[in-house]
């Protein structure tokens, strides 16, 4: 029931910004928590997803993470770690 990187979760969000947005999809999609050094490395990369990420990327991931059943609380969450500001 845990949402986490394998590994350091800065290096994996370096590797690849996106991985921030997958986290709270399934997180969305499966009822998880993400864990709480992942929630960390998210607020501190938040402000790093644009321009590493195209815009289209983001907004297919977005659009896999409405159609899931905890949507709300996933907003919710993004709001809370800096990422819905980024985003929007």
């Amino acid at each position: 029931g845990i949402v986490r990187t394998i590994g350091d979760p800065h290096e994996r969000f370096f590797e690849d910004r996106l991985r921030m947005l997958r986290a709270f999809r399934f997180a969305a999609r499966f009822d998880f928590v993400i864990e709480q050094e992942t929630q960390e490395a998210i607020r501190e990369h938040a402000t790093k997803l644009f321009p590493a990420v195209a815009m289209e990327r983001v907004w297919q991931e977005y659009n896999k993470m409405a159609g899931q059943p905890r949507f709300g609380r996933a907003l919710i969450d993004m709001h809370r770690l800096g990422l819905f500001e980024v985003i929007f």
